[in-house]
């Protein structure tokens, strides 16, 4: 939740013009001695000001309706509300004067707009009576702002309960997910509940989930009503619980039915608690694996089971915790597997069964139990049931150096109950039956830690003594509440026992604004014993404890404290200066590279980045010392820094008049002032200025700067040029004609201008000179493709004057063909036709025919009969000749003498 004045989004700048009227504001109440700061103190960020709220943000909710007997704290009307408020970054009636902050150095004396969470309590109209229906108006009080904005309402109805009036109920399963039951917003994927459930808040199912994915869980605490309905996870784990925080799982229905389970093919396990301090707490409902584990613990926090049950029905643990968490089962619960170990510990965790728990399982893998500790793992039990059913396996299997404390519990194994004894060293006179029977019948007449491999019953029963109860129960002046800046207490002692202290985090100084967990382990004094004292029986004022429920000599105690206060700077240092730190005259001080790094009341150091500096305007030649101040405190650093005289200002306004005559003596400089200098260029010193125009110069180069002065260097120079005396130029222009091909010549023509000499003419092809000097010009080949320019000079005239063709010279034409003829086929077959004459500057194609083929410089032999089209070839300085088309004819055959005379037969008859 957001604090009073946080700054949440954004700043808006204001206009130069309100600027300028809070500065004749500030001179009004100055000239009317009114006791008024003429600057704010303001911090680098704008956290924590006050002023004009303008508009408030709309609320979730506007009205609400509740029954009778609800309690104005179950309203749960919102603590903070976002509004817009309408500030002045760099002026505060109460601020020092003599500092400025980073963001007047960025933003100046501008007004600023940013949206703030305001802390509220709020009124009603009439005054709310829980206990009377009505409609009860509630508006917010707010304190230290002017408000301007119409202020939010929520109206809230008071009635009675209609439930006693129906006669008929039905209820359709929800369309959505989940909601939220503090809000009553129902939310139509359960990730869309995740990512707006608040911190203590409760998500409830609204119907069954089979979710593809994996839900990830961020920092916040909340809990998870499974309602009696089902999450199935069908991709890899079901649920993530990342970045610390506790998800506390239950189920509010009477058929107490929920389920978390995971149907992926693979070994991923149902609920996964992974980064530190992310801890896991089952209080009813299912945790079920199929072929991973149900849950799995990567975290050092807790996994504790008070209620509902864990399972696996395939081939992984109920619980594995593979860190130096710890996992507790108490109450009701239970854990099974069906074929491997109910509970996995791990090198340096700890596992704890306690109260009416039962731990259960059917492991069939060699030297493995119901419960397994690993090597440096702790087993604590003092209560509860743990089974392993097959007729070979063990209850629990303790492995290298592991401890297993009893307490109460019964263990029974197939095989055997234990494969190591259990430590009773914190225990006194305590009683153990044990049996080689697995239901306990026929017990041992005395339990012998050398037989414990022969067992496969034991159970643990209280030990004899006084317990300890009354004001030993009150750890309040017994165990020292974490202070910031303060040492933890590592042991602690009273009248019937002594205890050793773990704090988590294992801090050497309490941090600020840190919640401190403590893990008490106490050993009960001579004649003293926990036996008999109730769970959760410890206390400790401002503080939550639980404790297990007692049994013989040790007791674990558990006090969880609230966040300490927030730590305060002791002292600040700057440990790399800013990049800058010689400035010139004028110039603003700039915080870029600086590095302030605070030492804090706990002992801690962190970088500062908000801080107060007292040089915030242009910097003076006195100025040596920054002063930087952590916010709202009176400590300091400070920065030496340098200031040297700023460059001086370019020279404006002047000007350089030519020389008129041919003796170049009457140049001219306009507008050299008083607070200038000038010199010809090649002369040893400077001439004041003397604010008139300076004449008389002759032709050259002269240099003009501003003077140096207390606060300013010598300007820079500026270079002005009085001109010779210069002839006027040639005017004018040129224009060439004639064809742009190879071979043909160009004639340049001057148009007229001014001038009064004698022409000539210089011909260039690019930068190159070419031709002669004649206004005429013959295209050679190195022209093609170029751009052809005649350029005009005068011996009178300066300058000159130019003109070019209107495009690039291009080839000549290609000739046309010569002396080519064809003759046609002479037989049947109709190829041996020719072409006579096709020189080798000739190609020649068949009509139709794609490409051309190069003339041989012969006859051309074997043509078919058809149309061909020869032309002269394309060279360096011509393009291709037009195509000539030649005809090769088809063969005719010649008629025999006696074809003649028949044929004149013929005709002769037909002219009868």
């Amino acid at each position: 939740m957001k604090k009073q004045g946080e700054l949440w989004q954004r700043g808006k700048r204001r206009s130069p013009g309100r600027r300028l009227l809070s500065m004749f504001l500030v001179l009004c109440m100055v000239l009317t001695m009114l006791p008024v700061s003429a600057m704010a103190e303001e911090a680098h960020t704008n956290i924590g000001v006050s002023g004009e709220i303008i508009a408030f943000e709309p609320l979730a909710e506007i009205e609400k309706t509740v029954t009778t007997g609800t309690s104005i704290k179950d309203l749960e009307l919102p603590e903070t509300l976002a509004a817009t408020v309408r500030t002045s970054p760099d002026f505060n009636m109460q601020a020092d004067t003599s500092q400025q902050t980073v963001t007047d150095r960025v933003y100046g004396s501008e007004y600023e707009e940013i949206l703030v969470g305001i802390s509220v309590t709020w009124i009603s109209l009439p005054e709310y009576d829980m206990d009377t229906e009505g409609e009860y108006v509630f508006t917010p009080v707010i304190e230290g702002y002017t408000v301007s904005a119409e202020l939010p309402e929520i109206t809230v109805t008071v009635g009675a309960a209609d439930i006693a009036i129906y006669k008929y109920l039905n209820f359709e399963p929800s369309p959505n997910d989940a909601k939220i039951m503090e809000t009553n917003q129902e939310y139509a994927t359960l990730s869309l509940a995740f990512n707006a459930v608040k911190e203590g808040q409760t998500i409830q199912l609204l119907r069954n989930i089979e979710y593809t994915s994996t839900y990830y869980i961020g920092a916040q605490s909340f809990t998870l009503d499974l309602n009696n309905f089902t999450i199935k996870g069908t991709g890899y784990i079901t649920i993530r619980k990342n970045e610390g925080g506790t998800l506390t799982i239950t189920d509010g229905s009477a058929e107490k039915g929920g389920k978390i389970t995971n149907a992926y093919a693979g070994s991923s396990p149902t609920i996964s608690i992974g980064t530190e301090g992310s801890s896991l707490e089952v209080r009813g409902g299912t945790v079920e694996g199929t072929s991973g584990h149900a849950i799995f613990s990567s975290t050092t926090g807790s996994v504790h089971i008070s209620g509902g049950s864990v399972i696996n029905t395939g081939n992984g643990y109920a619980i594995y915790n593979s860190s130096t968490g710890t996992v507790e089962i108490s109450g009701n619960s239970t854990a099974n597997a069906q074929n491997t170990a109910a509970i996995r510990g791990f090198s340096g965790g700890k596992i704890i069964v306690g109260g009416g728990a039962k731990v259960t399982s059917a492991n069939t893998s060699t030297n493995r139990g119901t419960i397994e500790v690993p090597d440096g793992a702790v087993l604590e039990i003092t209560g509860g049931t743990i089974e392993n059913t097959d007729p070979n396996g063990y209850a629990i299997y303790a492995y290298g150096n592991s401890r297993v404390l009893i307490g109460t519990p019964i263990i029974q194994g197939g095989g055997k109950a234990m494969n190591k004894a259990p430590d009773l060293s914190g225990y006194a006179n305590v009683k153990v039956t044990a049996s080689v029977n697995y239901d306990g019948s026929l017990p041992e007449a005395e339990y012998k830690a050398a037989d414990i491999a022969n067992y496969k019953y034991l159970a643990f029963a209280p030990a004899t003594g006084s317990p300890v109860s009354g004001p030993e129960l009150n750890l309040t002046d017994i165990l020292a509440a974490p202070v910031v800046g303060g040492t933890p207490v590592t042991s602690i002692g009273g009248s019937t026992y002594t205890g050793t202290v773990a704090w988590n985090g294992s801090p050497t100084r309490f941090l600020g604004s840190t919640a401190y967990t403590a893990t008490v382990t106490l050993t009960a004094k001579e004649g003293y014993t926990f036996s008999g004292v109730a769970l959760n029986a410890f206390i400790h004022d401002g503080a939550t404890v639980t404790n297990t429920r007692g049994f013989g000599g040790v007791l674990t105690v558990t006090v969880k404290f609230p966040l300490t206060a927030a730590k305060t700077v002791e002292f600040i240092a700057i440990t790399t200066p800013p990049s800058k730190l010689v400035y010139k005259f004028g110039e603003r001080f700039s915080f870029a590279g600086i590095v302030v790094k605070a030492t804090y009341n706990d002992g801690t150091e962190g970088y500062l980045y908000t801080y107060l500096y007292d040089k915030s305007g242009p910097l003076t030649m006195s100025d040596t010392l920054v002063t930087i101040t952590a916010v709202g405190t009176n400590i300091s650093a400070t920065q030496e820094i340098t200031v040297t005289r700023a460059d001086g200002p370019a020279v404006t306004g002047v000007s350089a008049l030519d020389c008129t005559t041919v003796s170049n003596n009457d140049g001219k400089l306009i507008g050299v002032t008083t607070a200038m200098e000038y010199k010809k260029s090649d002369a040893a010193s400077y001439i004041p200025g003397t604010g008139s125009d300076i004449t008389g110069l002759i032709n050259g180069t002269y240099l003009v700067r501003v003077k140096e002065t207390a606060t300013h260097e010598a300007g820079r120079e500026s270079t002005f040029t009085v001109g010779v005396y210069v002839p006027a130029a040639l005017t004018g222009n040129v224009t060439i004609s004639g064809t742009l091909k190879y071979g043909q010549t160009l004639t340049a023509a001057y148009v007229p201008g001014n001038n009064s000499g004698t022409l000539s003419y210089q011909w260039k092809r690019g930068g190159t000179d070419i031709g002669t000097n004649s206004n005429t010009y013959t295209i050679v080949e190195a022209d093609i493709n170029n751009t052809l320019t005649c350029e005009v000079t005068s011996d009178v005239q300066t300058s000159k004057v130019s003109g070019s063709t209107a495009s690039v010279i291009n080839k000549a034409d290609g000739p046309a063909v010569t002396g080519v003829s064809a003759l046609d086929c002479t037989t049947v077959s109709n190829n041996d036709g020719k072409l006579i004459g096709v020189t080798t500057a000739m190609e020649y194609k068949k009509s139709g025919d794609a490409g051309y083929t190069p003339g041989p410089g012969g006859d051309i032999t074997g043509l078919t009969s058809g149309t061909y089209l020869v032309r002269v070839k394309e060279t360096i300085t011509h393009n291709e000749g037009a195509d000539s088309s030649f005809t090769v004819g088809a063969y005719v055959p010649v008629p025999s003498p006696a074809q003649r005379q028949l044929a004149i037969q013929l005709q002769e008859l037909a002219m009868c």
